[in-house]
């Protein structure tokens, strides 16, 4: 895969870029990864704040440990703090959220 010469890559990222399912995408990857042709280097969070994407590289290594979870208060303070900034830009924009 072209995709994964270019560095460290995602399921999403194959997805978009070859037009496959994220499933395929996502099954070709762990593939590689049980082959040891790749290894997870990396850890991205969701849009939920949580660390649950692996990324991706070519090449034998250790895997990327996950960081420790965040508490669900501070899952929740940031979401509040997500829906307190929205409110404040429809405020000024006139646009509702």
């Amino acid at each position: 895969m072209a995709i994964m010469l270019d560095g460290p890559t995602t399921a999403q990222e194959i997805h978009e870029e070859v037009g496959i399912a994220k499933s395929t995408a996502y099954d070709l990857l762990h593939a590689f990864h049980f082959a040891h042709v790749a290894h997870i280097s990396a850890w991205e969070d969701d849009s939920r704040g949580y660390n649950i994407i692996p990324v991706f590289s070519l090449g034998q290594g250790r895997d990327a440990r996950k960081r420790p979870r965040k508490k669900t208060t501070e899952r929740a303070a940031a979401y509040r703090q997500r829906v307190r900034e929205r409110e404040k830009i429809a405020a000024m924009t006139g646009v509702s959220p």
